[in-house]
C-alpha cells in the first residue's frame, strides 16, 4: 500500500471510530495519516486541512478545548492561505472556532469568530441560506 492511501485509510478509520464515539481511537488513527503525511514531506494541503479539521472536532467532542483550538488555528492558516480549498470551509471554520471558545467561557473571541463566520458567509451564500442562519443564531446565543 502506498503512502498516500496509508494516509487515507487512516483518515477514514478515524472517521469511522468519531462516529462511534470511540474518541482515542479517532486520534489515533488522524495521527497515524498527519505522520504520513510529514514523512512524504507532502504538499497535500486539502489532505493536510481535512485531518486538522478531524483532529481538531474529536477534541472538541472529548472538551479538550485547548487541544482543538491549535488544530483549528492550523486549519484556518491553511484555508486563509489556500482559499480555492472548497473542504473544509471557512466560515464553518470560524463557526467552530467560535463554538470552542464559547464553550470555555472566552466569549468575546467567541463573538469575534462568529462575525467572521458571517461576514465569509455572507459575501458565498444567499442571504437566507441555512449556514448563514446558523451562524447568526449561534452569534445571538452569546
Amino acid at each position: 500500500m502506498d503512502h498516500v492511501q496509508m494516509t487515507v485509510n487512516n483518515n477514514n478509520m478515524g472517521q469511522v471510530y468519531e462516529k462511534l464515539e470511540e474518541y482515542s481511537n479517532a486520534l489515533e488513527h488522524y495521527e497515524k495519516a498527519l505522520d504520513v503525511l510529514r514523512k512524504l514531506h507532502s504538499s497535500n494541503v486539502s489532505e493536510l486541512a481535512i485531518i486538522y479539521d478531524n483532529l481538531a472536532r474529536t477534541y472538541k467532542n472529548m472538551n479538550a478545548y485547548r487541544k482543538a483550538l491549535e488544530f483549528y488555528q492550523k486549519l484556518l492558516i491553511i484555508l486563509e492561505r489556500y482559499p480555492h480549498l472548497k473542504q473544509p470551509d471557512l466560515a464553518a471554520t470560524h463557526d467552530n472556532v467560535g463554538q470552542t471558545h464559547k464553550s470555555i467561557g472566552e466569549l468575546e473571541k467567541a463573538l469575534l469568530s462568529y462575525r467572521k463566520a458571517i461576514a465569509i458567509a455572507r459575501k458565498s451564500t444567499p442571504p437566507d441560506h441555512c449556514q448563514l442562519r446558523l451562524y447568526k443564531e449561534h452569534l445571538a446565543e452569546v
